[in-house]
């Protein structure tokens, strides 16, 4: 809410990254219909709060503790497709 006040915005999109409380919480924080929520597209590879990576290349919990695995490996994300 402080940056739609602030910046004087008139909608804002909420990050791939919320997990279902948190966007239950943003939505609940704002007017209906100022906020757009992306349901389905292609996962922009940048770190997260809930990154694969982490959970499975480092004893690290989230991106404040993992170490960054993805900047000492060469790692790739395959979809059931093989793309």
């Amino acid at each position: 809410a402080w940056y739609r006040q602030r910046w004087g915005l008139e909608g804002v999109t909420a990050s791939y990254d919320l997990a279902a409380e948190q966007l239950v919480e943003l939505l609940g924080a704002l007017p209906v219909g100022s906020v757009e929520v992306t349901l389905h597209q292609h996962m922009p590879m940048f770190h997260m709060e809930h990154c694969v990576f982490c959970r499975f290349l480092s004893d690290g919990t989230d991106f404040k503790d993992c170490g960054r695995p993805c900047e000492k490996h060469k790692v790739e994300l395959l979809d059931r497709s093989g793309a």
